[in-house]
């Protein structure tokens, strides 16, 4: 239900929704020291366990998301 008060079903419908932490991480570099137009290269991870949790039951039970690491490079003009 949405005030979490109900025990879980056994097909995961409803039930209460326990808090859950989540561990995110950026690592960003930028090339050429001060220079203000240079590149920056970055990493960035979300979901750093790779833990599975439940989000939402609305639309069935939905999981969280899982591990996602992106990386790139950013430019300033």
């Amino acid at each position: 239900d949405d005030l979490n008060t109900v025990a879980p079903s056994s097909n995961g419908q409803r039930g209460l929704i326990p808090n859950y932490g989540v561990w995110n991480a950026t690592v960003n570099y930028r090339i050429g020291g001060i220079d203000r137009f240079a590149p920056t290269l970055f990493v960035t991870t979300k979901n750093l366990r790779d833990d599975t949790f439940i989000v939402d039951r609305r639309r069935g039970v939905m999981p969280g998301i899982p591990r996602l690491v992106q990386a790139g490079v950013k430019f300033q003009f």
